[in-house]
Formats: structure tokens, sequence, C-alpha cells
């Protein structure tokens, strides 16, 4: 039986995976997902390299702060992951629902950064200062929130 789907919506989906299952994951698809979070912001920071070089400058930003938002999926999917594996019945829906906001991913990670910034890995205030900002006021000062 031939597939009538559309190129576009085949190439898509070859492109960017299965849709979000929203389910409990077994320890294959957490390993699974683990790689492909770390791949894609890997991938989101190549291309920020690409649009700085060409003095892109807006564009990268914004997609820093979703190589950002997809590295805070990393210890979310692990802590529910580790939950689970020790039998404390996590709540995968709460997890499915502050995977996709915004918000939540932000949050996350700028807890990250103050955790660092307090821990004294950046506690000179040298050059990475201004990465750990108290809150998020450099999201919403360009608009992203």
């Amino acid at each position: 039986m031939e597939d009538k789907t559309p190129l576009l919506i085949r190439s898509l989906r070859n492109a960017y995976g299965k849709p979000n299952p929203k389910r409990k994951l077994s320890p294959s698809d957490v390993t699974a997902g683990l790689t492909a979070i770390s791949l894609n912001a890997a991938d989101l920071l190549d291309d920020v390299r690409v649009l700085s070089s060409a003095n892109r400058f807006a564009r990268a930003g914004s997609l820093v702060v979703l190589a950002l938002e997809e590295l805070a999926k990393v210890p979310a999917l692990f802590s529910v992951a580790i939950a689970e594996n020790a039998g404390d019945n996590p709540s995968w829906s709460e997890f499915w629902v502050g995977f996709s906001k915004h918000g939540t991913k932000q949050e996350r990670i700028a807890a990250y950064g103050r955790s660092l910034k307090t821990s004294g890995v950046f506690g000179n205030d040298g050059p990475y200062a201004h990465y750990l900002p108290d809150d998020r006021a450099i999201v919403k000062s360009c608009g992203w929130a």
C-alpha cells in the first residue's frame, strides 16, 4: 500500500523523529531521549555559531535560549527515570507538562546557573558572571518570555 502522506510531512517526520509520547518511558527510551536531547542542544549551538559568524545575533540569541531549554530537559528526565527505577512512582504526566513549557525549562536552567554561581565555580564574577542572572531578566528584556 502506497503512503499518501505528502512528501513535506514525511520529510519533517524523518527529520524530527517521533512525536512526544507523553507516557511512562522505558529505561531504553530514557537513554535514547537523553541522547536525542543532548544532540539537539549541540546542533542548536552549532547553528548559533553559524548565525553569529554571519552577524545574525538576534536569531543566534533565540537559538541559545532554545538550546538552554533543551539542556534543562536532561535533569528533569533523568530525575523522573531515577525515581521510577527506585519504585517511587513519579508523575510522568507532570514531567510531560514541564517538558514542553518554555517557562518551566527556563526556570530550571536559571536555577542551575544560579547553583553554579553560588557553588564557587564562577564565584569570582569573572567573564561568565553576566551569563548567570538572578532571574529571567535577560529573557524578559528580549521579549522571549
